[in-house]
């Protein structure tokens, strides 16, 4: 119990060193062994992780059946869960991680199938081993048990994808209201209207994605390759460097793919590296709202989201109306996004 306060506190060090001390005076007591294995996890310790999880699940199929081992059962469940997740998340460091991964996932569910999230984690885990049609069951059957989820709908749509079966994929992204979408779905939904060959479509939804995380370099990346097919060699370049940088600040990785596009873009177009090296993160909309006695409104952009405005990101001496078109930048604030630097950038209400 001083593991598991440690463990609530996320002092994970701490709560193995008294978890360990339990299991030194009982060395088959299930659940510590999962939470000692949920907590290598969490510091990434995969070895110490998976030997922990293991033992917990054969410790408990070792049970005979009886009340003691229906009380367990929700420990072995989690330790299945869990240890595929390990599997997923470092298969490089495990042989066959992908497939193990399937076979336990397929092992938590059975014990319990009512559990969204062990049939979206089949999922993934089947469409990272190249088994798209079986994914996209495992994502329905989630969806049935949990409908709406963001993150299960955008990997749906990604098997669908996977498939070519591109119209299918839309429908699915579609359920995800243009508000909601963060941005791994709009960089997905991207990287999808690129396959499609819809390039412009693709600079608007990439460029929405890098709006809230302007750090994800497969967005750069495929900005990039947009820019490309456009014939705007410089921007593309531009995209294609920045891809380069955030990879390698990152994750400490090359980015040969990138450079390679970059090479063949300069061997034909030697002047493309003259491009600004900025990016406009500035949007468009319209004031949907304004409640003047207490300062805050709502402007509904260009994408169709609505985001939150306080009076004080306008300029002092700044009238604003509903109707009026403004450009700003995204923020953060207390509560979530809101437009910052807003200002009006038309005379009247039309659209040029």
């Amino acid at each position: 119990m001083i593991g598991y306060q440690y463990h609530e506190q996320e002092q994970w060090q701490e709560a193995i060193k008294w978890y360990e001390k339990s299991l030194s005076l009982n060395p088959d007591y299930i659940v510590v062994l999962y939470r000692k294995g949920y907590s290598h996890f969490k510091l990434k310790q995969v070895r110490e992780a998976l030997q922990a999880f293991e033992r917990c699940r054969a410790l408990w199929h070792a049970l005979p059946e009886g009340p003691l081992k229906e009380k367990d059962k929700k420990n072995c469940v989690k330790a299945a869960y869990h240890q595929a997740e390990v599997l997923i998340e470092n298969p490089y460091k495990v042989e066959g991680a992908f497939e193990g991964a399937i076979r336990l996932l397929g092992e938590a569910i059975q014990l319990d199938p009512q559990n969204h999230n062990a049939h979206y984690l089949l999922g993934k885990a089947l469409l990272e081993n190249k088994e798209a049609e079986q994914a996209i069951a495992a994502f329905r059957e989630s969806d049935r048990l949990q409908p709406n989820q963001d993150y299960v709908l955008d990997r749906w749509g990604q098997a669908l994808a996977e498939l070519k079966r591109y119209e299918e994929a839309e429908q699915v992204y579609q359920r995800i209201p243009p508000s909601q979408r963060k941005g791994y779905v709009l960089r997905n939904l991207g990287e999808m209207q690129f396959q499609r060959g819809e390039h412009q479509r693709a600079i608007s939804t990439l460029k929405q994605a890098l709006q809230k995380d302007s750090r994800s370099h497969y967005g750069h990346y495929y900005l990039g390759l947009c820019y490309q097919k456009m014939s705007e060699w410089g921007l593309a370049v531009r995209e294609l460097h920045e891809a380069i940088r955030l990879r390698q600040k990152n994750h400490n990785v090359p980015f040969p793919e990138a450079q390679k596009v970059i090479d063949e873009i300069l061997s034909e177009h030697p002047k493309a590296t003259n491009a600004p090296q900025t990016t406009s993160t500035r949007q468009r909309g319209k004031v949907a709202k304004y409640i003047k006695d207490k300062g805050f409104g709502f402007i509904q952009g260009d994408n169709g989201a609505q985001i939150f405005f306080h009076f004080k990101d306008f300029p002092r001496d700044e009238k604003i109306e509903v109707g009026m078109w403004v450009e700003y930048e995204e923020g953060i604030g207390d509560k979530g996004p809101k437009a910052i630097k807003a200002k009006r950038v038309y005379s009247d209400k039309r659209k040029a």
